[in-house]
């Protein structure tokens, strides 16, 4: 207690003293926001670009890419086990031409199914956490789903393709598409074109676009952009709805806001903004216009991918 009681008594009591004591504030000096990484036409090139490429990242090359690594598959290798109707495999095994499976998958097609109204689908899709690896040393990996849709009934055929996370394959097949570039989208993307008219069409974008090869852009993502022909009542075909942003090398956003209209029967709020253009905005201020054609996105043959 000794000890104690020189401590307290030398020390004092800090009310004591007649220092009153005050709090300094908790503040953060404000620091001004950097400039966006990216000038308007910048913004505008790399919006065009993934609307001229969104067809092209679709779920083909990852169904190719699995059903390539995985044609050694072989009774007993990989382990197949079925859950009410769907036939999967989960594994750790070499099959006799030397294919390597190890984790589980899912692949079905839907080959002309007739539904109850007479609309016709047919589709592939593919659910897996799995490595794959054929005879030649090419590798397959994946950590998601993907599937292609088409439905035909009367009037109209719908097309959807799905990549929810991410794919890799090396072999041949990926030579020429998205695989081989790089990129890593997580898309959805929707079509729909009349059967009876040609002009009747209708194009839908959401998701995101990682990987690309610009250096000052690191990632473009859609949200719910939309474009339909006056064929089906749009207020503004030449201008889509919904946004798109794109993420500088610096990290930053910058959203672009388009003025069309989203869905069927929806009425601009200001016709005369229908000019294909859409503004973008950098930390909630206005950063300049920015015009694409987004048409392109109604425009295909017998499919849009």
């Amino acid at each position: 207690m000794l000890v104690l009681g020189t401590l307290f008594a030398c020390g004092g009591d800090p009310a004591d003293s007649g220092d009153a004591f005050v709090p300094a504030p908790y503040l953060v000096d404000e620091v001004a926001a950097p400039p966006p990484g990216l000038s308007e036409a910048g913004v505008e090139a790399a919006v065009a670009e993934a609307i001229s490429a969104a067809w092209e990242l679709n779920a083909g090359p990852v169904l190719a890419g699995y059903r390539r690594a995985a044609a050694g598959a072989e009774p007993g290798c990989p382990d197949l086990y079925a859950n009410e109707g769907n036939v999967y495999w989960y594994d750790q095994c070499d099959a006799g031409d030397g294919t390597r499976f190890e984790g589980y998958a899912l692949h079905q097609t839907y080959p002309g199914v007739v539904g109850e109204d007479g609309t016709i689908y047919d589709g592939e899709a593919l659910y897996a956490v799995a490595t794959v690896v054929d005879p030649q040393g090419h590798t397959f990996s994946g950590a998601g789903s993907a599937y292609t849709l088409r439905a035909s009934g009367a009037g109209s055929t719908t097309w959807q393709s799905v990549i929810d996370g991410s794919f890799a394959w090396d072999g041949p097949e990926a030579s020429g598409t998205w695989l081989a570039e790089g990129l890593s989208p997580e898309l959805t993307l929707g079509a729909v074109g009349s059967t009876t008219d040609a002009r009747g069409r209708y194009a839908a974008v959401d998701g995101g676009i990682g990987g690309m090869a610009d250096a000052d852009v690191s990632a473009v993502v859609f949200d719910h952009l939309v474009i339909f022909t006056s064929a089906w009542g749009s207020a503004c075909p030449t201008e889509p709805g919904g946004a798109v942003a794109v993420r500088d090398a610096e990290g930053g956003w910058i959203d672009v806001l388009f003025d069309g209209p989203t869905d069927f029967g929806e009425a601009m709020a200001d016709p005369s903004r229908c000019d294909g253009c859409g503004t973008a905005w950098y930390r909630g201020e206005p950063m300049g216009t920015v015009c694409v054609d987004a048409t392109t996105l109604l425009v295909w043959e017998s499919a849009p991918w």
